[in-house]
């Protein structure tokens, strides 16, 4: 499990196999799932919330770099009271396959907010 703060930047490493990381915010104990689906043309990525959803959700922003190539995404994540397999992807980032080289490791960078917050970082 790897702990964070809201409104944060923080790395997240894994392989590109690996199906979730678990994410656990530092003061509130709210716990996020990164998923990953390794697809045809690449990896299928999105965040959820563990937790009811009378907690509204939460708004992120996953950031992928490789050799001065930038994809960022920003998205609103759903929540379920439990961790779900295969989750809607409604909302994803696909990196495509080969973005990060020959290697199997794959590297994001990945902000969460609070609902609320997010006005006040994101000015409409």
């Amino acid at each position: 499990m790897k702990h964070f703060e809201y409104d944060c930047k923080i790395p997240v490493s894994f392989t590109a196999s690996k199906k979730f990381v678990v994410l656990q915010e530092k003061k509130e104990g709210v716990v996020f799932i990164l998923n990953n689906a390794l697809q045809i043309m690449g990896n299928v990525i999105m965040v959820s919330c563990i937790g009811p959803s009378s907690k509204g959700g939460y708004f992120y922003e996953l950031s992928a770099n490789s050799k001065g190539n930038s994809l960022i995404f920003r998205s609103f994540t759903p929540c379920f009271r439990s961790r779900v397999d295969n989750p809607p992807s409604v909302r994803f980032l696909l990196v495509p396959g080969g973005f990060f080289g020959s290697g199997e490791k794959v590297t994001l960078d990945l902000c969460i907010w609070r609902k609320d917050a997010y006005s006040f970082h994101h000015p409409k």
